[in-house]
């Protein structure tokens, strides 16, 4: 309750969501922010995690509160934002990716033209192989191998 004996439902939302959302850390159905500390310096950083990836998609620096020493907290303006900018740099990213594995080659020849799609693919490591690459590839749209 506030003030005026209405009922405060700022907290229902996150309740009935499911979704955390604390000062140093956010969540909806598909990203999580988490403002950890910097190891490079004093100052504090924000990592976004796509759902499901062990690994940050994105980070970036963080704002310092007002007391120099704690983190400014997460709210839902810059989480919006976070999402928006980590969503677009795993767009280009992929796109990038695709480009890269997605290629083609025009040949002029005395009987036309031939155009060639090359398709590459990344070899990936194999969990049990103790950091040796497998014979297999990882062709999967989109997935960088980590390990390499």
């Amino acid at each position: 309750m506030n003030d005026d004996h209405t009922p405060d439902h700022s907290q229902d939302d996150t309740q009935e969501s499911g979704f955390v959302q604390e000062p140093r850390l956010w969540q909806n159905e598909t990203w999580t922010a988490k403002v950890i500390k910097n190891d490079d310096d004093d100052g504090w950083a924000v990592a976004m995690f796509k759902d499901g990836e062990s690994e940050a998609a994105l980070i970036g620096p963080w704002t310092m509160g007002r007391d120099k020493k704690n983190p400014k907290p997460l709210d839902g303006t810059a989480f919006i934002t976070l999402v928006k900018t980590a969503s677009e740099f795993v767009r280009r990213s992929e796109q990038q990716l695709h480009a890269t594995l997605h290629q083609a080659v025009t040949v002029s020849g005395q009987t036309g033209r031939v155009t060639v799609l090359l398709r590459k693919a990344y070899p990936h490591l194999h969990p049990k192989s103790a950091g040796k690459t497998c014979r297999r590839t990882c062709t999967r749209f989109g997935k960088l191998c980590r390990a390499m």
